[in-house]
This record gives C-alpha cells, sequence and structure tokens, in this order.
C-alpha cells in the first residue's frame, strides 16, 4: 500500500489518488488534492451534506475543506455555506471542532467564496441561537473578507 501510495502522489496520478481514497483514511487530504479541482470538489460534497455534527462526519468535512483550498464553484460554496451554518446552530463552544471551525474555517471561507457570493454569504445565518455571539465574530472576518477581494477585483478592472 504504501509503494502505490507514494507512486500515485509521486506521478499525481488521479485515478488512482481516487481508487486509494478507501484504504488511505490518514492520506485523504493529499490524495484529494491530486485529482481535479471539479471533481474534488463533487467527491467532498456529500460529506458537508451529512445531517449531523458528530465528531466523524465533522472530522470528513474538515478533511474534505483542507482538500478544497481553491476557489470554490458556486454550487460548492453554497454547500459550504449552508453546512457552517448548520453547523454554527449546532455546535456549541465546547464541542469537538467548534474552535477550528470558528477560528479557521468559517474566516478562510472568505478566500474561497465567488466574489458574487458577498449578499448570500451575509444572511441566513442563527443569529438566534444561544452561541450565535460566539460565531459571529468569525463571520465577520470571513465577510470583510470577501468585501475586501471584491473591493480589489473592482479596482483591478477600472
Amino acid at each position: 500500500m504504501a509503494g502505490w501510495l507514494q507512486a500515485t502522489l509521486l506521478y499525481r496520478d488521479a485515478p488512482w489518488a481516487e481508487a486509494l481514497l478507501p484504504y488511505a483514511p490518514l492520506r485523504t487530504t493529499t490524495l484529494l488534492k491530486v485529482l481535479p479541482q471539479a471533481h474534488r470538489e463533487t467527491l467532498v460534497m456529500p460529506w458537508l451534506q451529512e445531517p449531523n455534527t458528530r465528531p466523524k462526519s465533522l472530522w470528513k468535512a474538515v478533511i474534505g475543506l483542507e482538500a478544497c483550498q481553491h476557489a470554490w464553484s458556486s454550487t460548492f460554496a453554497r454547500a459550504v455555506l449552508t453546512w457552517l451554518r448548520t453547523v454554527s446552530a449546532t455546535l456549541d463552544p465546547f464541542m469537538a471542532f467548534s474552535a477550528d471551525l470558528r477560528n479557521t474555517w468559517l474566516p478562510r471561507a472568505g478566500r474561497f467564496l465567488p466574489l458574487d457570493c458577498h449578499d448570500e454569504a451575509r444572511t441566513g445565518w442563527p443569529t438566534a441561537t444561544p452561541h450565535w455571539d460566539w460565531w459571529a465574530p468569525a463571520l465577520a472576518t470571513c465577510l470583510r473578507l470577501l468585501q475586501f477581494r471584491r473591493a480589489m477585483y473592482e479596482e483591478l478592472a477600472r
């Protein structure tokens, strides 16, 4: 198995990377990065659509997001936003992955969301939930970054 993994990663062989995914759970992120972006998003999307926030489901989603550090398609961006809204509504600050999601993934989403998602990213958040005050600063960071990117793009387009 180690030899196949090594050869797959060395030669960046996408079919082999996908075939090895079930057999190398500790190398999931690395193997996903070998795949083309659109296919990577297609494989990660179901992990974001799992309805629970058990640590195993959260782990899979976070591993998938680690591999998707590229400009997201609109469909994938919407799936990530929906997932982050669900997670922020159900996870309290003391549950597994809460701090990582709040401190890393919610702010980082501003780097990868399409520029035309700004208005959509501002709405639909669970602001009435008991822990929203804990999540709100991370969303503010995400939106500021997305707004900055959009303003920079508009300035460069002039």
